[in-house]
Formats: structure tokens, sequence, C-alpha cells
């Protein structure tokens, strides 16, 4: 019987090339046999390792995580910026909201999802469940009676004093239950003063704003532009104020934007007690701006084209211009 290194020094018979193969494919599996433990073992030792307990992330901890809620409570609040100096704050207008405003609305998100929304009564504390996470919340704060809302896109029965907020809130643990909600205006005032004596002729006062806008986009605080139109209002005027100078009448607006200028036309008519117009004014390219008065100055039933000036008590510093 020759040695196996024998065969291989020898031009091999098929029986010795049988041998041969027989041998080598026995060595082959051997080591493929041990490749193939090794690898085994490595697979188990990284399966263990993902495995471990910091690493397992358990669907029932993700799920509680998720809903847990807790309570937050708002304080509204208005601070207004006189638009004199966008600096300073005018601290004597400071206050509740439920001095400027009746109804309060909110809309809250999550992830682009609407968790809630509501209207309530001022002064009315605001107290909310909220889940835990990242919250936007948009709040409106207005005294129309009613309204409409497109989308997120308001459009109320009349335009009053209206002020507006986007909150971000991180809710957990860490958070204080009670949040301080600092609104700002978001709406121009357009006035007309008449300066000389109403005739006791004149029954009723009809204004009207052409460029008006009454909607109001809620995640942005603008107007909306494409709502742009005429808005006229009409005001009975009794008998006690014949003979009176002095009057003013006012409308709110929502604005394009928060601190660029937009041009308006106003116009005021004195109406008898036909609805006729007796008397009238006009003026285009009234400026007006947001958390700003424009006061136009006229005189109305007399020839006197003299002009004097006069503070309207509201949103200073203002600016008046002649009809």
């Amino acid at each position: 019987m020759c040695k196996l290194s024998e065969l291989y020094n020898k031009n091999p018979s098929k029986t010795e090339t049988k041998l041969r193969t027989c041998v080598n494919y026995g060595i082959n599996l051997k080591l493929n046999n041990m490749n193939l433990s090794k690898n085994i073992c490595m697979a188990a030792i990284l399966i263990m390792a993902a495995c471990s307990k910091e690493n397992i992330v358990r669907p029932t901890d993700m799920e509680q995580t998720s809903e847990k809620t807790c309570r937050v409570s708002f304080l509204p609040v208005f601070m207004e910026i006189g638009q004199g100096d966008i600096n300073q704050w005018n601290n004597s207008r400071a206050g509740t909201l439920a001095e400027l405003a009746t109804t309060l609305s909110y809309w809250d998100y999550m992830d682009g999802e609407q968790m809630q929304a509501d209207t309530v009564s001022l002064p009315s504390p605001l107290t909310l469940n909220m889940k835990y996470g990242a919250h936007h919340v948009y709040f409106l704060a207005h005294s129309s009676t009613g309204g409409s809302m497109e989308g997120m896109k308001y459009t109320p029965e009349k335009v009053t004093e209206t002020l507006w907020e986007d909150f971000s809130l991180q809710v957990d643990e860490n958070m204080a239950s009670s949040q301080e909600l600092q609104m700002k205006r978001v709406v121009s005032r357009a006035m007309i003063t008449v300066k000389d004596a109403f005739p006791a002729s004149v029954k009723s006062v009809r204004m009207t704003v052409g460029g008006h806008l009454r909607t109001l986009d809620v995640t942005t605080g603008n107007g909306d532009a494409d709502s742009a139109s005429d808005y006229t209002i009409t005001w009975e005027i009794g008998d006690e104020y014949a003979g009176r100078s002095g009057l003013y009448f006012s409308v709110f607006t929502f604005t394009p934007t928060e601190s660029e200028e937009f041009d308006v036309t106003l116009k005021i008519e004195a109406l008898g007690a036909d609805g006729k117009m007796l008397y009238g004014a006009q003026a285009s390219g009234v400026p007006l701006l947001r958390n700003r008065c424009t006061n136009a100055i006229c005189r109305l039933f007399s020839g006197n084209t003299g002009i004097t000036f006069s503070d309207p008590a509201d949103w200073n510093p203002a600016i008046e211009i002649e009809m």
C-alpha cells in the first residue's frame, strides 16, 4: 500500500484519480463545515447583542408615550407695538383680551393633522387636554357674531378688532402647565371724521371702503388679497346728533402683510329720510397699515375748507388726511 503523497507523484490511474478526488472532497467538506460553524457562532453573537435590554423597544412603551396627555392652560393677553417706533412696546394698551374681543377661536395641529378646534367666550379661561409631542396652535380673538371657515381661511360677518397668534408648544413632563399667550393685532382701522355740524335733515351715514379685505388666512395672520372688494356699512343718525360736529365713523380691515402699506378708497355719504344722498365726499389712494389708524377728515356740509386735526384717541400714531 503506497502513501498518499506517492499517489500524487505518479501518473494516476483511473482508480487513483477517484481516490484523489474523494480525499480532496473530504478535506474541502471539513473546511466548509468549520467555516459554517464560525459563521453561525458570529450570527448568534450579533443577534444576542441586538436583543440586549438596552436595544429592545417594546411597542407597548411607544404606545404609552404617544397616548400621554396633560392639561395646558393658556392666558391670552394683548400688548400693542406702536408703528411709530416698532422697537418699543406701548404698555398703555396692555391687558386681557376681554377688553378688546368677545370670542377666542383656536386650531390645534400635530404633524399637519388637526387634533382639536373650538371657539370660546372671553374672558372664560382656556384649558386644553393635549397629547405629548410638538403642537402648532393658531389663536384668533375677535368680536364678530358670525362667519364662515373654508380650509384655514376665515371670513367673519364683519371685521372687528382682531388679534392673532401662531403658537408652537412642546408638550411633555418638563412643560409649564400655564402658558402666556401674547397676541398681535392683525387689522388696520380706516376712520372718517366729519368736522362740521350735522344738519337735522341727515338721518343716516353710509361709509364705503374700496379694496377692503374681509378674509383672513389663519396660518399666516395676513388678509387674503383675493377677498378685496367694496365694503359698505350704514349708521342711523338720531335727532340728538343734529348740530353736533366732530363725529367719526370707522371700519376695520385685514391687511395683506404685516409691515407694508396698501391703498384703499374711502367714501362717506349723508342720507336723508328717504335714503337718498344729500352730501358726499370721497378720497382715493388712502394708505392703510396693520396696527395703525388712518383718519380722513372732511367738512361735509359747509364750504369751509379749513382743516383741524383731531386725536382719534386710539392706535397712536394715526395718519390724518383730507378728503
